[in-house]
Parts: structure tokens; C-alpha cells; sequence
């Protein structure tokens, strides 16, 4: 061990930079100190709170609310203020609690001037982030009950005027606000506890470290003395029984001729005693091979030696004893005496075998923590196995792109789960009308959710337009819709009490009838992209999912008809596209984009419309994580397609 690498350590000042004073209010000290931790807090908190601040009373101002502006406007003062107040005063209690306050009214007009399709609701989670660590765990708990109690009151008492909010979402606002509150305050405890335990567990071991260090100074002193004591017999005697070490002198056989006051107090024996106890030869003091090797070096070639040994003091009290030999010569060089200065080392090895403690004790943490790993590793293994069996049967029931390629020759599928499993899926059939007039149905359908839980409402949607067309024999896409949803519903138990979830899909449904040279579209959520004459349209789809729950209002899905002469290219696709973050400013691709990119290129064939589509995308989404399931289908209708 480096003792003088550790010692400047710990005297070492620490540096602090101009950013890192300026948030920590030019508090001194470190991490250790809880007013720079205080301080760090509280002001990345009010520069946080002052730019989302200032970010909503622009565009507040922007749109014309300027009362709400107003408001933010103060609040955006109230903010700076306490910035400042912290930086002059240095007091971070108060601050931390005036920003608190701030917080808590910013939150209620928030609630107050909001409304569900809001944003600004969404800071109020915030808070509780803010009151914990500002204020502590007992002063934030009474501070995010008292918040929380205000938000109920607003939101289910109504005693002022307040945004329009469906019950269903002040359930959850309420609820999982809650169970924000209970998770911080949980860390808060954990935390609060673990640094009480580590700032504990430092102090214990600044402690034997210094102890260590003290105790090597003092050998190294010791040692000193020694060696000027050996150049004067005469000064050695009065060194020793100064000295608090204990200290025995041998005569030139062997034999213990005079011991310290220090020895006495040390392990309890009088020079007679000694020669009692131990014996009247040094040699015959200990069995160990070691010392009596350094022993015999000392006497017959003047080697000066040191050793530690456990020893046994006159009342069974056991000592770690540093030893250290110092022969004395006489005019002839010849050794007429040691001197062995003994040194209590036990606290020194009590700490070294703590360190030796908590050494194995890593060793066994880090056991386990391979131990777990392999397990987590081999759970992940099968869940990945069972979900790559999962995409195996998704591929089962959903078309190739081959298939498609039988009906339509010119067409492409740009199909690309964000998972192993999709919520994004395709589905195509041909039928007849009551007249057998040859029509082919196709379905784009994007379910709630993906991964698993997206893939399972594919099986279902799938299954359910089986029945519709397959078995039922509806052909009409308004009325396919229409049945898709009541199927939906029933299966999903969606109209039940008991049932708070809102699962579903958005979907278009399109029917080519090959002889009448006609296209008929309904949509539930989604845009369908027509290209007719050169000329590109959007076929909005209704706002209605299918499976959503709408109380006391009938559902209807627009049907849309199109004819056309000689050539028609439709496009369907789900959300995931145009959801996609990307670019240099990382925003949406937008439906606007991908209309463009679409009609920019509609002349080229299909299956370069399609590696256009695909690398566009990858350009668009660069090193960022794909946001959803993607698919993209485009099908060229020419005077005739395919039956099968």
C-alpha cells in the first residue's frame, strides 16, 4: 500500500470550475456538504422551471391567450428571483421552499387553464421530483399530500372554474400521480438512508486510514531514533525509558539484561519476570524459523532485522507486536549487544484484516452478481425464444408480399415491425358480390400498442376480418368497419364496467372492383394517399378507432368511391412512417412528408417506389430508435388486375 500517495490524497484541495460555482452559489466544499448539494439542486431545478416557463407564456402570447401569458409571464419573474435570492443570500432553505410554493400555484394553472389535450399538465409530475429533493423526505411528503389533495379537490370537487377533463383521465392523472408521489418517496427513503450509511462507513474508514498513517509515522520516527541511539550506548539508555515502545536489551549471549518501563506496561512482565516466563535466551523465545534466522544474522553478522509476531502478554492478553533488532558493536565491530524495540501493532492489523474482510466480501458480491446475470441471460434467451415462435405464427397468418404480387404485378409491401412481433399487419381476399362480380378486399391496420401485446390484436383483427368477409360475405368497407368494431368490442369486453382499458386498431379497408373499374375506401384513423390523373389526394379516415369506446354517440365510417379509366396507384400505411423522429432538428417525418415523398415519385415502378420509401426512411431515422411498427403498401391499378 501507498501510504504517501493516499496521504496527498487526502490533503489534496478540491478544484471547482466557474460553471460549478455558479450552481452551487458559490457555496465551498464538495458533494459532502449539504449546502452545495442544496444549491446544485435548486438551481438546476429553477433554470429547468424559468426556460419551461418562458417556453409557455410565448406561446401562450403567441396565440393570442394573453391573460394566460400574463400569469406565466409573473411566474417567470417569481422564478428569476429566487435565482437570485439563492445567489446573494446563500440561503437555500428558503429558497428551496419558495420554489416549492412557485411550483405548487404553477401546477394548479396548469390544471386550472389546461385541459386534457394539453401538455402543460404533464410538468405537474414534476413537483414531486422538485419537493423531495429540495426540501428532504419529511418536509416534501407534507408538501406533495397537501398537492396532491389540491389536485383532487380541482379536479373531482371543482370548487372554481377549471378546464374540461373527462372522468377517466382525472382517474388517472389522480392515480398515477399517486403512485409518482409513493415511488419518490420510497427512493427518497432509500436514499437518505444509503448516504447516512456511506458517510457512517467513510468516517470509519478515515479513521483507521489515519491510524495507519499516524502508526507508520510513528515507526518511522522510532526508527530514526533508533539509528541516531546506535552511534551512543549511553544516549540509548536514556531513549528508552523515555520511549513509550517497549524496549529489551540483550547482552552479547542472548541473554534479556534490562527492559523498559514501556515493556512493563506493555505485556505486563519485569525483567525477572521475563526470564521466568520466556526464558533466559532470546533464541529460545520463539520456534518460528523466520525470526530465528533474522536473530542469528543480527548476532553473527551485525545485520540489523525486523519481524511482527502475535504474542501472548503476562495476563493471556494477545498483541500484534512489531519487533525491530538494532545491533550494537563495540570497538572491534564486533556485536555486544541488541536492542529489540517492540511496537503495538495490533489496531494496524485489526484494520488490515477489516480491509481483508470487505475485500472477500466484494469478491462474494461480485459472484453473485455473475451468478444473477447468467440467469437473466438465459431468461432473456427464452423469452426471446418464445417471442421469435411468436413472429414465426404472425408470419403464418399474414400475407407475403408475394401474394400481393399475384394480384397486383406492380406493387410493394415496405412491412418493418419495430420488435420481433408486430402491431402494424396486412390482409388481402377476394370475393364476390351478390352479382359474383370479382372483388378484391385489402385491409392496412395499425393495433394498439406493439411488440407482443400489438401482435396478439393482429391475430384478432385478422380472424375477425375472416369472418366478416369470408364467412358473412360483407363486401362493402363502411359496413366491414362497422362489423369489425362490434367484434372488437365483444372479444374485448370494451363496454364493460369492469374494463378500463381502451385496445383497438386504426384501419383502412379498400375493395377494387375489377369489371366497374372502381375503388371504394373507408378509413378508421388513417390517411389513404390516391393518385388519379397525376394529381395525388388524401382520403382522410373518420376519427373514430375501431374498438373505442364512444358513449351515447352511434359510430359511422364515410364511404369513399372512386373510378377510374386507365391507371390508379393507391397507397395505405399506418402511423409509424410519419411518426418517425428523425432529421438534423429530430422532428416527425409528418403526413405532409410523406405525401410529398409519395407523389414525387409515383412515376417510378413500383419496386423502386419501394427502395426509395425504404431508404428515405433509414436516411430520416440515422442512429435514432425506430418509434413504431412501419407499414407502407402501394398498389398500381391498371385497366385490369389479377384473380385468383
Amino acid at each position: 500500500m501507498d501510504y504517501n500517495k493516499i496521504e496527498k490524497e487526502l490533503g489534496k484541495p478540491k478544484r471547482k470550475n466557474f460553471f460549478f460555482n455558479y450552481l452551487t452559489s458559490g457555496y465551498t466544499g464538495g458533494y459532502e456538504n449539504e449546502g452545495v448539494r442544496k444549491c446544485l439542486l435548486i438551481n438546476l431545478f429553477t433554470h429547468i422551471a424559468l426556460l419551461a416557463v418562458i417556453g409557455f407564456c410565448i406561446k401562450a402570447f403567441i396565440d393570442g391567450n394573453n391573460s394566460y401569458g400574463s400569469i406565466l409571464l409573473t411566474f417567470f419573474f417569481f422564478v428569476l428571483g429566487i435565482i437570485l435570492f439563492l445567489n446573494f443570500s446563500k440561503n437555500y432553505k428558503i429558497s428551496s421552499l419558495l420554489m416549492s410554493i412557485v411550483m405548487y400555484l404553477l401546477c394548479n394553472i396548469f390544471i386550472i387553464t389546461g385541459g386534457e389535450s394539453s401538455t402543460a399538465i404533464l410538468w405537474n409530475y414534476t413537483f414531486p421530483i422538485v419537493a423531495f429533493f429540495s426540501l428532504g423526505r419529511k418536509k416534501g411528503t407534507y408538501f406533495v399530500t397537501f398537492t396532491f389533495l389540491t389536485f383532487v379537490t380541482l379536479l373531482f370537487f371543482e370548487p372554481i372554474h377549471i378546464a374540461e377533463y373527462s372522468k377517466a383521465f382525472k382517474i388517472r392523472f389522480s392515480a398515477s400521480y399517486a403512485v409518482v408521489n409513493l415511488l419518490l418517496y420510497v427512493f427518497e427513503y432509500i436514499r437518505e438512508k444509503t448516504y447516512l450509511s456511506l458517510v457512517e462507513s467513510n468516517e470509519r474508514k478515515t479513521f483507521y486510514l489515519n491510524q495507519v498513517i499516524q502508526q507508520k509515522e510513528e515507526i518511522e520516527t522510532q526508527s530514526e531514533v533508533i539509528e541516531e541511539t546506535n552511534k551512543e550506548l549511553e544516549k540509548l539508555s536514556i531513549v528508552a525509558r523515555e520511549t513509550i515502545n517497549s524496549i529489551v536489551v540483550f547482552d552479547e549471549k542472548g541473554k534479556p539484561e534490562w527492559v523498559n518501563e514501556g515493556y512493563t506496561r506493555l505485556l505486563g512482565y519485569t525483567l525477572e519476570e521475563l526470564i521466568r516466563a520466556k526464558g533466559d535466551n532470546i533464541l529460545n523465545m520463539t520456534n518460528d524459523e523466520k525470526i530465528l534466522k533474522i536473530i542469528k544474522d543480527c548476532y553473527n553478522n551485525g545485520i540489523a532485522g525486523t519481524y511482527s509476531i502475535q504474542i501472548e502478554g503476562k495476563k493471556n492478553k494477545r498483541l500484534w507486536i512489531q519487533t525491530t533488532l538494532t545491533p550494537v558493536l563495540d570497538e572491534n565491530g564486533k556485536v555486544n549487544r541488541i536492542v529489540a524495540i517492540d511496537t503495538d501493532i495490533s489496531k494496524l492489523k485489526e484494520s488490515e484484516e477489516e480491509i481483508q474482510q470487505q475485500k472477500e466480501e466484494l469478491e462474494s458480491q461480485s459472484e453473485l452478481l455473475t451468478i444473477t446475470n447468467k440467469e437473466l441471460e438465459k431468461k432473456n434467451t427464452l423469452i426471446t425464444d418464445s417471442i421469435n415462435y411468436a413472429k414465426k405464427i404472425q408470419q403464418a397468418i399474414i400475407p407475403s408480399e408475394s401474394i400481393f404480387k399475384e394480384f397486383f404485378s406492380d406493387s410493394f409491401v415496405f412491412f418493418k415491425p419495430r420488435d420481433i412481433v408486430s402491431g402494424d399487419f396486412y390482409w388481402i381476399t377476394q370475393s364476390t358480390t351478390t352479382g359474383n362480380t370479382p372483388l378484391l378486399i385489402i385491409a392496412v391496420a395499425d393495433c394498439t400498442g406493439h411488440g407482443v401485446p400489438g401482435a396478439f390484436m393482429s391475430i384478432i383483427g385478422i380472424s375477425l376480418l375472416n369472418q366478416i368477409v369470408k364467412e358473412k360475405g360483407t363486401t362493402n368497407p363502411d359496413e366491414i368497419l362497422m362489423y369489425l368494431d362490434d367484434g372488437l368490442n365483444k372479444i374485448l369486453n370494451q363496454g364493460s364496467s369492469k374494463n378500463n382499458y381502451e385496445d383497438g386498431m386504426d384501419i383502412t379497408i379498400s375493395v377494387f372492383d375489377k369489371n366497374k373499374k372502381q375503388i371504394l375506401v373507408a378509413s378508421s384513423m388513417q390517411s389513404v394517399f390516391l393518385v388519379l390523373d397525376k394529381q395525388i389526394s388524401i382520403i382522410n379516415g373518420d376519427l373514430s378507432s375501431i374498438g373505442e369506446k364512444i358513449r351515447e354517440v352511434k359510430k359511422e365510417y364515410k364511404l369513399h368511391e372512386f373510378n377510374y379509366q386507365n391507371e390508379a396507384i393507391v397507397y395505405m400505411c399506418s402511423d409509424g412512417y410519419q411518426d418517425q423522429f428523425g432529421g438534423e432538428k429530430n422532428k416527425k417525418f409528418t403526413e405532409v412528408g410523406i405525401k410529398a415523398l409519395l407523389f414525387e415519385n409515383h412515376e417510378q415502378p413500383m419496386i423502386e417506389q419501394h427502395n426509395i420509401i425504404k431508404q428515405n426512411f433509414y436516411d430520416w431515422k440515422g442512429l435514432k430508435k425506430q418509434t413504431d411498427d412501419i407499414l407502407v403498401v402501394g398498389l398500381k391499378l391498371e385497366s385490369t388486375f389479377k384473380m385468383l
